[in-house]
């Protein structure tokens, strides 16, 4: 794969997102973002497997660190869903209420991740969640799209939008994650439009490139990439 400009690879990893009745002087309050090692796409050929990463990305309000994330994975098309299995493994202490970020329907997909005390990971970034990712079809190599999404059933109902809670005790303050925040309808009666709306990043099987080591990541039937410094992941939500 030839390199390509940063703006298509923050085109790729970032998506729309929504705000808080209070927009943050930030651009963003975090980001969470599930990635093949350091690539955010990978070429899966029919019982390949992968490993996928799913990160908070600390920023703004979320640089000292995050006691919880809330989230789900949206798959798209949906009608191809079945043909997928995925197993999530969750980091050892961390309390986990919900079927799954990524639940086949009809289940309510989405997690609520709760630590037992203030996580900064390695300063950048907290590992969220490992995920085991195998493909069980022979048909054509569609597209597929992994896009990080609010719970189903949010937890307040003025965030609707994955979110990060801080390292305030007691109040354990909720920030909504992305770059494009916006206010949208509250879905309890009168429907005043004062939530928040927000998706965060995505990830790619068989689709769209946006490698960041100018390398597609790989599954585990084919040659593994070069892995690719987290500075350069860094860098797009500056």
């Amino acid at each position: 794969m030839n390199s390509f400009s940063k703006a298509a690879v923050a085109a790729a990893l970032t998506v729309a997102m929504a705000a808080t009745p209070a927009v943050p002087a930030y651009a963003a309050d975090g980001h969470i973002v599930p990635l093949f090692g350091e690539d955010c796409d990978i070429q899966m050929g029919p019982l390949c497997s992968a490993t996928m990463y799913v990160y908070g990305l600390l920023q703004g309000a979320s640089t000292t660190g995050i006691t919880g994330a809330e989230y789900s994975i949206e798959f798209a098309p949906a009608s191809l869903r079945s043909n997928w299995l995925f197993t999530e493994t969750f980091v050892p202490g961390s309390l986990v209420l919900g079927g799954g970020a990524i639940a086949p329907s009809p289940q309510v997909r989405g997690v609520n991740i709760a630590f037992p005390n203030c996580q900064t990971g390695n300063g950048t970034r907290v590992l969220l969640e490992t995920i085991d990712v195998l493909r069980l079809d022979f048909v054509a190599w569609n597209e597929i799209t992994l896009k990080v999404v609010k719970h189903d059933r949010p937890s307040s109902q003025f965030f609707q939008c994955p979110l990060f809670t801080l390292c305030d005790a007691p109040v354990y303050t909720k920030v909504c994650v992305g770059s494009n925040l916006t206010t949208c309808p509250n879905p309890e009666p009168p429907f005043p439009n004062n939530a928040t709306c927000s998706t965060s990043g995505q990830a790619y099987i068989n689709g769209r490139e946006c490698c960041l080591s100018c390398e597609p990541a790989v599954a585990h039937c084919t040659v593994a990439a070069a892995p690719t410094a987290w500075s350069r992941v860094k860098a797009l939500y500056r």
